[in-house]
């Protein structure tokens, strides 16, 4: 039965917590609030994806993402200021939420991952069931974000295959990040002498006359007058009509620095 308040609160409030209290309560999981001498408010739910139960009286609380005893907390306060004199509550987790990391950039199939039951997960098994590594991933930029506490995160960059030499086991809400090369290339076509695909450099911008030189250069029949750069720009191709003979001649030219998946096309002399 329900023992409602009138006027003032008479005693205090009293936590009674039968979950750890510093778990951190997630999506999914299935949990049990209990009010001590008061059944209609006994509730079984799991917490939705959003991270809220629904309470009688309290309507929509959320969890999802405090602590067992910070949940417990709330809980207490807001039936303890309107409804209840001295409400003693309690929170148990009846089912745990499947624990999942997330798998994301050059995989085949980016997305969440679930952790096997009672077994650690290896970032390269997580990888592999995440469909295994693209052509194009860059396996010495591996990035893990990492939980630290209920609001931050920490980011580890793993480097030059230190994933590899020995086993890195992934915790729950682990994020991977994996690399793409194609991020950090541009394409070099037309009348040069080694058309293809160039490797931005990680430590300097590449100007645009450095990378028609390691394409192998200007053909015989190349017009430099008119270098063209399509990019694209906020889900549109944009054209850039560069003169790179009058780039290269000018020592006060500004340079024309290249991003990411610009493609450079040196047009054909007409004579």
């Amino acid at each position: 039965m329900l023992q409602f308040l009138s006027g003032a609160i008479i005693g205090s409030a009293t936590l009674c917590i039968s979950a750890e209290p510093e778990y951190v309560l997630k999506p999914l999981d299935t949990v049990r609030v209990a009010v001590y001498q008061e059944d209609d408010l006994t509730t079984e739910a799991r917490i939705s994806r959003s991270g809220e139960i629904t309470m009688p009286l309290l309507g929509s609380i959320a969890l999802g993402g405090k602590t067992v005893k910070t949940a417990v907390s709330e809980i207490t306060a807001r039936l303890a200021k309107d409804y209840i004199i001295n409400p003693s509550v309690s929170l148990s987790v009846i089912d745990y939420a499947p624990e999942r990391v997330t798998v994301m950039g050059a995989v085949q199939k980016p997305g969440a991952v679930q952790i096997p039951e009672e077994v650690r997960l290896d970032i390269l098994e997580a990888i592999a069931l995440a469909g295994g590594f693209t052509e194009y991933a860059d396996l010495s930029r591996i990035t893990l974000l990492r939980r630290a506490g209920e609001s931050d995160s920490e980011r580890i960059q793993l480097i030059d295959g230190e994933m590899l030499a020995k086993p890195f086991y992934l915790g729950a809400s682990d994020i991977v990040i994996v690399a793409d090369k194609s991020a950090t290339r541009v394409t070099v076509m037309g009348q040069v002498q080694k058309p293809g695909v160039l490797e931005i450099p990680d430590d300097e911008p590449l100007d645009l006359l450095e990378a028609i030189a390691m394409a192998g250069g200007y053909t015989e029949i190349a017009d430099p007058t008119r270098v063209t750069v399509r990019r694209r720009v906020e889900g549109e191709d944009k054209l850039y009509l560069i003169n790179g003979k009058k780039l290269a001649g000018d020592p006060q030219a500004k340079s024309f620095y290249l991003q990411p998946n610009d493609l450079i096309t040196v047009a054909e002399s007409f004579f």
